[in-house]
């Protein structure tokens, strides 16, 4: 399997994120006596909240394609579904500022990102806090505006976006979960033998490649997706090959 080229199919959106968060500035770093030192925003907004998904939609990926390396095939999926999220929440946060958002929409967006950035405490007494929406949710707002505009583009399908989003979701969600069907795949390898060594040379090497190849598109129409909506004046400052990237993923020839 040639897996130097999903690295070069990511190189774009990597580069372009990076890009990003020079735009927006570097964070502090809270040099606090206690042991919840590290870098915190000094006015996270948008922005970086979308910014921060998508790096770690990135940081998955290439993840990813090591464990692939492997013939870890079933953390491939594990690690596909954090991408699937990330993406998820990068669309539909910097998507709320679209003509197609409903107010209920941007209003969600706003609040999410305060309490996602009011999450900032990592101490021996304080305990994470779990944000107060369901991916469901997400799926129906982002879903709403991908409806309209693939309906205002002639673009038919069977299903909603809601529900092709939602199904992503639950069914690489049940590799984190270490569902049944999903987990017995370690017998695999050798006909009726568990094996927990990987099954690097195996077909299974196929399948985590189409994946891995099929996600690395999904990361990037979010990456152009978050500098379309909340940064378009800075492409045309980009690197010429950057720049071409965009205009590829536009569709403008």
């Amino acid at each position: 399997m040639d897996w130097s080229r999903l690295e070069e199919d990511i190189e774009i959106p990597r580069l372009v994120v990076e890009g990003f968060s020079r735009l927006l500035g570097p964070p502090i770093f809270c040099n606090s006596a206690g042991s919840d030192r590290g870098y915190r925003y000094s006015k996270p907004g948008t922005a970086h909240f979308c910014l921060l998904k998508a790096a770690k939609a990135i940081v998955a990926f290439r993840s990813a394609i090591c464990v692939a390396r492997a013939g870890y095939f079933t953390e491939v999926a594990t690690l596909m579904r954090v991408v699937a999220e990330c993406c998820t929440f990068v669309e539909w946060a910097a998507n709320s500022s679209a003509e197609q958002a409903t107010d209920e929409h941007r209003i969600r967006v706003e609040k999410l990102v305060a309490e996602y950035f009011s999450d900032h405490e990592r101490t021996d007494e304080e305990l994470p806090r779990a944000l107060k929406i369901r991916q469901i949710e997400i799926h129906d707002m982002h879903g709403q505006v991908l409806d309209v505009t693939m309906a205002s583009e002639g673009i038919e399908s069977k299903k909603s976006a809601s529900e092709l989003m939602s199904s992503i979701y639950v069914r690489y969600s049940k590799y984190i979960h270490a569902g049944y069907p999903e987990t017995i795949e370690l017998y695999g390898k050798r006909l009726g033998e568990l094996s927990l060594d990987g099954a690097s040379g195996s077909i299974k090497d196929i399948e985590s490649y189409d994946t891995l190849e099929s996600f690395s598109h999904t990361i990037s129409l979010a990456v152009a997706s978050m500098i379309v909506q909340l940064a378009p004046s800075s492409i045309s400052s980009l690197p010429n090959e950057q720049q071409a990237w965009f205009r590829k993923m536009l569709g403008i020839s």
